[in-house]
């Protein structure tokens, strides 16, 4: 039986965090309603207007963590709501969370303009695609499922223009506004294996940095197999047709703390192996154990580090497999062999690894979400 209560408690934070919802966001989603009700609404802003907003803005974002009542998320955001804007040179502006629906941006310029998840563009008709293309944080628009008809568009249009960042961006907003119409399982299952890894297409490097970092998370689990002397643990298998004959044995070795690695010679006698045994226990210093304590303990931890890497790229293809890659390192021939839970978690290891290898390439060079 599995006594290790990290397998059954990641599924519960999987389906407690599926349910979580950006809380500046949300308290924004409060304040403002529907219809809107700005003082630029079918007017044109001059440019010293225009500033004036975004320097308001920007004092007012800054200080956003500081709001304690609902109403104050009013004072100081830029409604800009219905505004014609139409040809404004909106260069690098600070719109974080600005209020811009129903707004005109056609032929605006937008380019390094800041977005976020509270940049409410509803109803807004936007400018040209160049002017949009290297707008930033365009994947933190706000989304609502009305607005897929749009965003598909504009994925089209980045795509034929060859703004494939832009594009991607477009992909991804296109299916979070799909996830609002989603229901349990099914949105536990798109929210946890395709938005969480790669962003549905956006964010591909994320994949190998979960992979990586699974591997260091899971060598705790592997280290603290090496501290049980019975059940599953990890065993060191010397190659039957290796070179040097007189290294190693026939029999498997079961590593553990004390002893994270076999023995280069079995043949060799206690004295030989361990120099210390011939002495005396008070001829041994107490700084002496110290450092002998430390220099196992980190030998140990590198051991199931290693060994974590080697389940997390244990795939492959015929002779084409990066675990047997990784393994050349190693001076001596032997091998590492799990057994009893170890050898599941493993296996579950590995086929993680795969599902996130295979996602990274899909991601990358094709697009799997359109």
């Amino acid at each position: 039986m599995i006594r290790f209560p990290v397998l059954w408690i990641l599924p519960l934070i999987f389906l407690i965090a599926a349910f979580q919802k950006p809380v500046a966001a949300a308290a924004v989603d409060d304040v403002k309603s529907q219809d809107c009700q700005g003082r630029f609404k079918n007017k044109k802003p001059t440019a010293e207007q225009i500033q004036a907003v975004l320097a308001d803005h920007w004092k007012w974002w800054r200080h956003l963590k500081t709001l304690t009542t609902p109403q104050r998320y009013e004072v100081g955001r830029a409604d800009l709501c219905g505004a014609d804007l139409t040809g404004t040179d909106l260069h690098g502006a600070m719109l974080d969370m600005a209020f811009l629906q129903g707004a005109n941006l056609q032929q605006a310029n937008l380019s390094y303009a800041k977005l976020s998840l509270g940049t409410d563009l509803r109803k807004t008709k936007l400018p040209d695609i160049r002017g949009l293309a290297f707008a930033k944080n365009l994947d933190r628009i706000r989304t609502i499922p009305e607005s897929q008809v749009a965003f598909s568009e504009l994925r089209e249009a980045f795509e034929k223009a060859g703004f494939r960042d832009a594009e991607r961006s477009m992909t991804y907003l296109v299916k979070v506004s799909q996830e609002a119409e989603q229901q349990p399982p099914e949105l536990w299952l798109n929210r946890i294996f395709l938005n969480w890894t790669c962003g549905y297409g956006l964010y591909p490097g994320r994949c190998f940095r979960l992979l990586l970092a699974s591997a260091g998370l899971m060598s705790f689990v592997y280290f603290a197999a090496l501290f049980r002397r019975r059940g599953g643990g990890l065993w060191a298998v010397w190659s039957p047709d290796r070179v040097d004959k007189s290294e190693g044995q026939t029999d498997p070795v079961r590593l553990s703390f004390a002893q994270p690695a076999p023995s280069s010679f079995s043949t060799r006698s206690a004295t030989a192996r361990d120099p210390l045994a011939g002495l005396r226990p008070r001829a041994r210093p107490a700084r002496f154990f110290w450092f002998i304590g430390v220099a196992r303990f980190l030998k140990a931890f590198g051991v199931a580090f290693y060994f974590s890497l080697l389940s997390a790229f244990h795939f492959g293809w015929r002779d084409l497999n990066v675990g047997n890659w990784i393994a050349r390192v190693q001076p001596r021939e032997y091998a590492f062999r799990p057994t009893g839970w170890v050898r599941m978690v493993s296996g579950m290891q590995s086929l993680a690894s795969v599902y996130l290898v295979a996602l990274w390439v899909l991601s990358y060079f094709g697009r799997p979400f359109e």
